[in-house]
């Protein structure tokens, strides 16, 4: 038996696992199947963790057919994430600030629906000359401007 197989067997993984299965209902979190094998999916590992020593937000229930198609595929959209961001033309500074948005949040499922369905939306709107992307647009403009007027004073 492998090491990380082993230490899904420790009290203190199947505690945690328990917790995540709880919160989520018994069911997938991607196609709501409560009837399948259920796995808890961490969201991303870090060297030097055990399997039990991340928050509970970075877990999440995935039936057995889910997980596999997120360990199969995630790697490939992730490249193709960073192509499509390579491709926008977003300058370093841009990227940092769109980092500095994510790294202080947890996005859960609803989230994540939420902002790209957002996003598509002011796209779209911006692409027929709607004024919801204007609106926003300026408003975005004038925080970063207070912003840099800020870390002028630093």
């Amino acid at each position: 038996m492998s090491a990380y197989l082993e230490k899904l067997r420790d009290p203190r993984w199947q505690k945690k696992r328990l917790e995540v299965l709880t919160r989520d209902d018994w069911c997938c979190q991607m196609c709501f199947d409560s009837k399948s094998t259920l796995h808890v999916h961490h969201m991303y590992y870090e060297a030097g963790h055990e399997p039990w020593d991340y928050p509970l937000t970075t877990f999440r229930t995935l039936c057995e057919t889910c997980h596999t198609e997120e360990g199969e595929s995630k790697r490939e959209t992730e490249a193709i994430l960073i192509k499509s961001l390579r491709r926008s033309g977003a300058l370093n500074a841009e990227l940092y600030e769109l980092q500095n948005v994510f790294e202080p949040f947890y996005l859960d499922d609803r989230d994540w629906s939420v902002l790209s369905c957002f996003l598509k939306y002011l796209l779209f709107d911006r692409d027929a000359g709607g004024s919801e992307w204007n609106r926003v647009h300026d408003l975005a403009r004038a925080q970063w401007k207070m912003f840099a007027v800020e870390m002028d004073k630093k």
